[in-house]
């Protein structure tokens, strides 16, 4: 059985242990490593909406920290979508991301949205 996105996100912790809601740059990557690395900006932003609304709905917080803003193709965080707008259309670089770190989340482990 494979754990819902949202249980690696919500496992992020500061240094003292204290957990805390995730950074949009922690569950970019871990959505990002979710689907292999095969996602493009438009594809995360819709991805990590959904997430981000199910969470929500779920356990009543967020689980970003940013706040989306509605734009002609959907809903986006702006932070992420203008770090990533390099790689246009294009499938997203892992590279992008190697400054984030993951805490309590094992990045080869499959996660998926359905739980």
């Amino acid at each position: 059985m494979t754990e819902p996105l949202s249980k690696g996100i919500k496992c992020a912790q500061t240094n003292n242990g204290d957990k805390h809601m995730s950074t949009t740059f922690q569950a970019a990557k871990i959505a990002a490593i979710t689907l292999d690395w095969k996602v493009t900006n438009l594809r995360l932003q819709k991805m990590l909406y959904l997430g981000h609304m199910w969470y929500w709905g779920r356990h009543d917080a967020p689980l970003v920290e940013d706040n989306f803003e509605a734009w002609d193709y959907g809903p986006v965080l702006p932070e992420l979508y203008h770090k990533l707008k390099i790689y246009g259309a294009s499938i997203i670089r892992e590279e992008v991301f190697a400054h984030v770190t993951i805490d309590d989340y094992d990045s080869k482990k499959k996660t998926s949205l359905s739980g």
